[in-house]
């Protein structure tokens, strides 16, 4: 459960990142992404927190070259 939680965590800070709100700190010596926090998210409805996740996911997959 703990991993899970901690991937959930890596693909919202990947997400996140590209926006300015996470800052890309290195790997551990596991080989686990580390963040910090850079900006305050601001305050979202719930409608509003889902397009904008919508639209990272997409940000994200362009950036891999996966999707045009």
């Amino acid at each position: 459960k703990d991993e899970k939680v901690e991937v959930m965590h890596v693909a919202l800070c990947t997400l996140l990142e590209p926006y300015g709100y996470y800052l890309f700190k290195g790997r551990d010596e596991d080989g686990w992404p580390h963040w910090e926090p850079a900006g305050k998210l601001p305050f979202m409805r719930p409608a509003e927190q889902n397009m904008f996740m919508q639209e990272a996911i997409v940000l994200y997959f362009r950036k891999q070259g996966l999707i045009d």
